[in-house]
């Protein structure tokens, strides 16, 4: 929601004890990021040559259907739009605890997380704001519009057993789902059936306490339908120094589906997670003035039918109803800066949300090559706070609200695709929220092949916008219910290229963002305002290769420059540079190697003690290792952090150190 500025000033500190030091540990400039992408595609094309010779088989698997970011399913190389997809096999070989880290490596993806699960977890997405992303399950908004962050999302409250696969959008997609797609979508699809009945029981346990269960269950219904149940726990133990963390998760999804061209599927889901931590910005367990810290309990509960039925050949009726409701209990002591003074105030509140929506389009095939889509939806949220404000001890102002709002949006979308190696695709979108102007948002683009597949061309030009949240509207101390929608406007330009018969593909992405109106808090007047606008340049680029059949190499880095016009300050925690490398490896039927390595820049920082802080870049290497020594049994051995790097993402919140586990998984 606010900038989350610093003032910008070259000689900002970066902090007592040492800090620098240790933030450091395991700097990696830019350049060697850089040579690390390149040395990597160097080498893969290297053995993809090699293979050639050898006459090895070992094309990259083709990419699967994507729903995210249009009403009409195609594979990433159909859209214009930037796309990552992370299925269920890298899922599994990667072994993560947390959903979060499965986004580390995506391109353009900076993760923000201290204090572990307990803490607020930001994804910026090409330099934008965590709120500026929207969330989605199953095609579902979960983004919390009552929470202070200004509407982002707890990933964390997604379980990586659940997911089936994530589907990431890189650029506006208001266009597609109305506010708060200003600078992407990031989709989790839930668990489908399998092609046979069988169960999963997994245990996991590492340092520090920290384990992890989940027990699953899924199988084949009627001719296509089918039921996936899935229940687990987690708790990160004292993995994190000043952190505690659990989380209890719960989803059903079943699909009736007879093959006689209607079906239907009805899925719920249910968590519940609790936490305590330093509160954010107070220096952390390193830096902080105080040892009292945050106690935040969350619940969870959605549950959504989405049906299609065709009635004809060139005709297909899709609807969906959802319900969603996120409750928040939760205390924060007040952060004190030198002399004991009060910095931020204490506060507590027990927050709700509730959010309804219903929408139903059509999929007409016009002609050949010819596709287009009409349709409306229709949201009702209403959000509550039942709190207070510590001003000073002893001294509290209430902080209470009950907010209500609706928005109605019809939409329709196009898509030709011509014989000649050219596919032009355009949305466009009118929503009319309640206590709001009437917004229109567009979005237009090409993919040209002129070789046949070897070569594509990607253009896209989009619109995004966002509603106040809730908690910047109602909120009694630093609350303003004058405020306008936030707004933004995207160019991208984009090349993807398959070498050596293709076993190497690179990518490379160049984007212009612009947003108007942003909300940032006014020190002055002490309450929230519009009155920025942001500029973000740069370019992602991304390869991946499979010289032989059992390897896949995976190397991706992301610059951005951002901007505040007319502003002496620079946007905390995120990073000009970043990059990474993954290694895919089945050495064998029975085991498989997964290794991944992420490097970042440094990155301005603020906390409440010290001001505005420098921290350093870092480099992290995780790796994971699978053995299945039967069918029915898989052991896997999972080290994070394995050179135990230390550094911070956020100022004072030390990250784990090197973090061995096992898991052991049986399927019956």
């Amino acid at each position: 929601m606010s900038l989350q500025s610093a003032s910008l000033d070259h000689s900002a500190r970066t902090g007592p004890r040492g800090a620098a030091a240790r933030a450091g540990k395991g700097t990696i400039g830019v350049a060697r990021v850089v040579l690390a992408v390149v040395g990597a595609m160097a080498l893969a094309a290297a053995h993809a040559q090699s293979a050639t010779g050898a006459g090895v088989n070992s094309e990259l698997p083709l990419e699967a259907v994507v729903v995210t970011g249009t009403r009409i399913p195609e594979s990433p190389d159909s859209l214009p739009s930037s796309v990552t997809v992370i299925d269920r096999a890298a899922i599994e070989l990667q072994n993560k605890t947390s959903t979060v880290d499965l986004l580390r490596n995506v391109p353009g993806i900076q993760i923000v997380q201290p204090g572990g699960g307990a803490g607020v977890v930001s994804v910026y997405l090409r330099g934008c704001q965590p709120n500026y992303v929207l969330f989605l399950v199953d095609g579902v908004k979960v983004n919390d519009s009552n929470d202070s962050r200004g509407g982002s999302f707890d990933v964390s409250s997604v379980a990586p057993g659940e997911i089936e696969r994530v589907e990431v959008i890189r650029g506006p997609e208001s266009a597609v789902y109305g506010a708060d797609a200003m600078c992407g979508v990031v989709n989790f699809i839930t668990r489908q059936r399998g092609e046979q009945w069988q169960g999963t029981a997994a245990l996991a346990g590492g340092l520090n306490s920290s384990y992890a269960t989940s027990l699953a269950v899924e199988g084949p219904l009627q001719a296509r339908g089918g039921v996936a149940l899935r229940a687990g726990t987690t708790d990160q133990g004292a993995v994190v120094p000043g952190a505690t963390y659990g989380a209890d998760n719960f989803s059903a999804k079943v699909r009736l589906d007879q093959g006689e061209g209607w079906d239907l599927t009805l899925h719920g889901r249910y968590a519940k997670t609790h936490g305590t931590d330093y509160p954010a910005q107070s220096g952390g367990p390193d830096f902080a003035l105080s040892n009292a810290r945050d106690r935040r309990s969350t619940r969870q509960s959605g549950f959504d039918v989405q049906g299609q039925f065709q009635p004809t050949g060139f005709l297909t009726l899709n609807v969906l109803g959802s319900t969603y409701h996120h409750d928040v209990d939760f205390t924060s002591p007040a952060v004190l800066v030198p002399g004991g003074n009060i910095g931020i105030p204490g506060r507590g509140e027990m927050s709700s949300l509730a959010r309804d929506y219903a929408a139903a389009h059509a999929t007409l095939d016009l002609l050949p090559g010819v596709k287009a889509i009409l349709g409306a939806d229709y949201l009702r949220e209403r959000g509550s706070v039942d709190g207070y404000i510590e001003i000073f001890p002893g001294f509290s102002l209430p902080d209470s609200y009950l907010l209500r709002r609706h928005d109605t949006g019809v939409f329709v979308e196009a898509q030709y695709a011509g014989g000649n190696g050219l596919t032009l695709n355009g949305s466009l979108r009118r929503d009319a929220p309640s206590g709001a102007q009437s917004d229109s948002t567009a979005k237009a683009g090409a993919v040209y092949t002129p070789d046949g597949g070897t070569t594509e061309v990607r253009l896209e030009w989009g619109q995004g916008f966002k509603l106040p949240s809730l908690w910047a509207l109602g909120n009694a101390l630093v609350g303003n219910s004058a405020l306008l929608p936030e707004r933004s406007r995207t160019t991208e330009f984009g090349l993807t290229r398959w070498l050596m018969a293709r076993r190497l593909k690179a990518e490379l992405s160049v984007f212009d963002n612009h947003f108007v109106n942003l909300i940032d808090f006014d020190n002055t007047l002490f309450k929230f305002v519009n009155r920025s606008m942001v500029t973000g340049r740069g370019a992602d680029f991304s390869l991946s290769a499979s010289p032989v059949q059992s390897l896949t190499l995976k190397g991706q880095a992301s610059y951005v420059q951002l901007d505040v016009r007319d502003s002496g300050v620079a946007l905390t925690q995120r990073p000009k540079w970043r990059g990474g490398l993954e290694l895919n490896w089945a050495a064998s039927e029975q085991w498989s190697l997964y290794a991944g390595w992420l490097a970042t820049g440094k990155v301005y920082d603020f906390s409440i003690p010290v001001g505005n802080v420098m921290l350093g870049g870092y480099s992290r290497l995780d790796v994971n290792a699978q053995w299945r020594p039967t069918k029915s049994l898989q052991l896997q051995l999972a080290i994070d952090n394995l050179l135990d790097h230390h550094y911070y993402e956020a100022y004072g919140f030390a990250v784990a150190g090197i973090e061995p586990r096992l898991s052991v998984e049986y399927r019956f």
